[in-house]
């Protein structure tokens, strides 16, 4: 199903003085008047003060949270003015949740641009922004700024579609789309309908238009609507509010045990800790020492003309993770890794011709995916894509005063009053939440019935590197991979081998490696010393996945498919580990905390545990 995610087509505009005009709706993106100061004094005419922001930020109780969400991100105005206000008002352990759909994002330049005029804005929120894109993309793109305290997700596509499968309350409402009249789909009663929904008790909404449908519109989905003065020329506006007592919600730090320190145990430590959890990972092998311990592992994304939730979770997976990798500074030298692009050399001519129809299709950006030769052979490059040390990045990951590490293995996990009783090597501790990322010793913890895990074993080959191949700076995805050198040797690799749980190496499996590689990519098996290249060593993994391929993501389910109070999963990443763990960790958080979430309805649905509980 693809008919709510549609290729996102960036808006044109035209300077028009200190404004931007947008030909498409023959409108501006905010007032070009003197009064206006370049649309600063409209924002907080109409928006801050229409919803009482000042005011409400001042009077927030210490670590709550304050959810705003908007229809027409534009040039981003409305967010860095509520944002900056955010900053300097509300409590510094507070946070601000920014949820705004936009249908035709700007191109990163003009918007960057635009954004160098606004001196107001904190540079550190600027900085953050710009340093860290939104793809152009359809579906959700979240961003955590200013340090944590501000999380902004962009809704790339149309508001009506999107609004309904987002999963959140807002404590207030920016409607700001170009003029009804000249973008009449932005203003209709299912969109008033879906934002009710999704409007907490007390919600407050203003708009800068008081045109009567709009208001007959809002009024039909239950808000409480008045008029008041307009912002200069204008007559009149509208605020509303939504029935009930607002009450701001908060977030109430838990104790929470993490079990398995892989790339879905740190991914999942990190997103706990970053909203003030306190998180205890166990581990018996240490940091990273199961199929999360490759030296070097690829970063990228494979491209599909079939927009399906498996294939949507899989690109949205692989922007977040770059987003993660940025926002924390990694890879900070070539021993971490490089996101300098990965090429994708398909092994047949129907399926390059697929990545092909994937481009047409408009899912991709240009500036994400472009064709090309490499070595020899025709293929596309995922230019932000990389490769990284999974047991550096893991060691990364858990650098943070929230989480404590145990190198002990987790003998019992049993139901405890308010939570959950681990028994370990190292004694007996109660937490509020558990959360199991153990990979395949996931079924040792716990029955996951008909959501059972299978496992993969996939072992790599180490090849030295030589003078030729120490040039090398981008890895390459064939039926395989390789590598660049990070320590003086290749990743080469990997197998596959299902229905083979055995970790002894064989010397076999480093022979097909190498004859997958000579068959793909001839330059480089010669560039490595061809038959007398040097094997270095080599690892094996059990990697492990689920029956439809998506992992498992959100909270246990019981014999019945019922979900298990306080018990979590995060598993069945398969080879993808790198690109879907962190969308993952942050789904997991956000559901266990209660705040918004980082993707849409159907994305938390495709990967529920429960899913394979369910009648066909």
């Amino acid at each position: 199903m693809n008919d709510v995610f549609q290729p996102i087509e960036p808006a044109a505009v035209v300077r028009d003085g200190t404004a931007l005009y947008a030909p498409r709706f023959d409108d501006h993106y905010y007032a070009n008047s003197p009064a206006s100061a370049d649309g600063v004094a409209e924002t907080d005419y109409v928006f801050i003060d229409g919803n009482a922001l000042t005011e409400r930020f001042c009077q927030l109780p210490e670590q709550s949270v304050f959810v705003i969400g908007e229809t027409g991100f534009g040039s981003g105005l409305n967010f860095f003015r509520a944002a900056t206000r955010f900053l300097e008002q509300a409590p510094a352990s507070c946070r601000l949740f920014y949820y705004s759909s936009e249908k035709h994002p700007l191109p990163l330049p003009e918007f960057a641009a635009i954004q160098r005029q606004r001196p107001w804005i904190p540079a550190e929120l600027l900085h953050d922004f710009v340093a860290n894109p939104a793809p152009a993309a359809p579906g959700f793109h979240k961003r955590v700024l200013a340090g944590g305290r501000i999380h902004l997700c962009l809704l790339y596509g149309d508001s009506g579609a999107l609004w309904p499968l987002a999963r959140l309350r807002c404590d207030a409402w920016f409607l700001d789309g170009f003029a009804p009249r000249k973008n009449p789909d932005m203003w209709r009663d299912e969109l008033f309908q879906a934002l009710a929904r999704r409007s907490s008790a007390g919600a407050t909404l203003a708009t800068f238009t008081a045109a009567g449908f709009v208001r007959r519109g809002l009024q039909q989905a239950r808000f409480l609507v008045e008029r008041r003065k307009g912002f200069g020329g204008k007559r009149e506006m509208l605020v509303a509010r939504f029935p009930g007592e607002w009450r701001p919600a908060r977030i109430r730090p838990r104790q929470v045990a993490v079990i398995g320190a892989g790339l879905a145990g740190s991914t999942t430590a990190r997103a706990l800790a970053e909203l003030d959890c306190r998180v205890t990972v166990y581990d018996g092998r240490g940091v990273a020492q199961g199929a999360s311990g490759n030296p070097a592992g690829v970063l990228y994304c494979s491209a599909t003309p079939h927009f399906s939730d498996r294939n949507r979770f899989y690109q949205s997976s692989y922007f977040h993770a770059l987003a993660w990798l940025r926002r924390l500074g990694f890879p900070a030298d070539p021993a971490q890794g490089r996101l300098n692009g990965v090429w994708h050399l398909p092994t047949d001519a129907g399926r390059l011709e697929r990545m092909r129809k994937a481009q047409e299709a408009g899912y991709w950006p240009p500036e994400e995916l472009q064709f090309g030769t490499h070595a020899g052979r025709a293929g596309a490059c995922f230019v932000h894509a990389g490769y990284l040390s999974p047991p550096l990045w893991c060691q990364r990951l858990l650098t943070h005063a929230g989480v404590r590490l145990l190198q002990q293995r987790v003998r019992s996990l049993q139901a405890a009053p308010g939570g959950w009783r681990i028994e370990s090597e190292a004694g007996t501790e109660e937490f509020d939440a558990v959360v199991l990322c153990a990979g395949h010793e996931t079924q040792r913890l716990l029955d996951t019935g008909p959501a059972r895990l299978r496992t993969l074993r996939g072992q790599i080959t180490l090849v030295k590197a030589t003078a030729a191949s120490q040039r090398w700076r981008q890895a390459v995805c064939h039926s395989g991979s390789v590598i660049p050198a990070v320590g003086g040797l290749h990743v080469v690799g990997a197998t596959f081998n299902r229905g083979n749980d055995s970790l002894a190496p064989d010397p076999a499996d480093d022979a097909a490696n190498i004859v997958a590689l000579r068959a793909a990519l001839p330059m480089y098996w010669q560039e490595l010393g061809g038959v007398a290249l040097t094997l270095a060593g080599r690892r094996v993994g059990l990697r492990c996945y689920s029956a439809d391929s998506l992992p498992l993501a959100g909270p246990a389910a019981d014999a019945a498919g019922q979900a298990i109070p306080g018990l979590w999963i995060s598993a069945g990443h398969g080879s993808r580990g790198l690109t879907s763990t962190p969308l993952c960790a942050d789904l997991i958080a956000a559901q266990l905390l209660a705040l918004p979430l980082p993707c849409d309805g159907r994305l938390q649905e495709a990967l529920v545990p429960a899913r394979f509980y369910r009648q066909p």
